[in-house]
């Protein structure tokens, strides 16, 4: 009986242990940034774009005072990552109203209205660029994103693939505003 006892002890005693060492790897797991954090422009820098063009006509301009900052974000037609964060893209206007959205799509012009109709995405958030001027915008691969102040500095950069990785990116604009 007394084994027994001693048996049980030890059991719930290593199950708690066990517990609480999962508890603190998860803790440390946890993504601070997002991945890909160090490419594109530096972070702190200005986004050298202040204007840009939609598909629609509309022009986009990043200095916007009326929102907290612009979600710069390139997608691809052929990037099966970018389909996770389309979904995020047609909702945005209702997931993140103090923001602005720009996606700068590196497409082709023939393949943008299927992307439109397929995820319901809205033109006037849409610039059509081609891919070799990715560069140029401060992207180096797909889906990635730019987080913007109304002054037009980079507060925090890197990809994104679900509403969470825009959570973590707009965490950055209440970080920087707080310090």
């Amino acid at each position: 009986m007394v084994s027994l006892t001693i048996q049980w002890v030890l059991l719930i005693t290593l199950t708690y242990m066990v517990i609480r060492l999962y508890s603190l790897i998860s803790k440390s797991q946890r993504r601070k940034t997002l991945i890909k954090s160090n490419d594109g422009f530096p972070s702190g820098g200005t986004y050298p774009f202040k204007t840009i063009s939609t598909i629609s006509s509309n022009k986009i301009s990043i200095n916007q005072n009326s929102f907290k900052g612009t979600i710069i974000v390139g997608t691809s037609y052929g990037c099966d990552a970018c389909k996770s964060v389309y979904p995020v893209l047609s909702q945005f206007k209702n997931l993140f109203p103090e923001y602005q959205l720009l996606n700068l799509s590196f497409t082709r012009k023939e393949d943008i209205n299927e992307l439109i109709n397929e995820y319901s995405l809205h033109p006037e958030t849409i610039a059509l660029l081609h891919i070799k001027e990715m560069g140029n915008f401060g992207f180096e691969g797909f889906p990635f994103a730019y987080l913007v102040s109304s002054q037009g500095k980079i507060l925090q950069k890197g990809l994104v693939n679900t509403k969470n990785d825009f959570d973590l990116l707009v965490s950055f604009s209440e970080t920087k505003r707080v310090s």
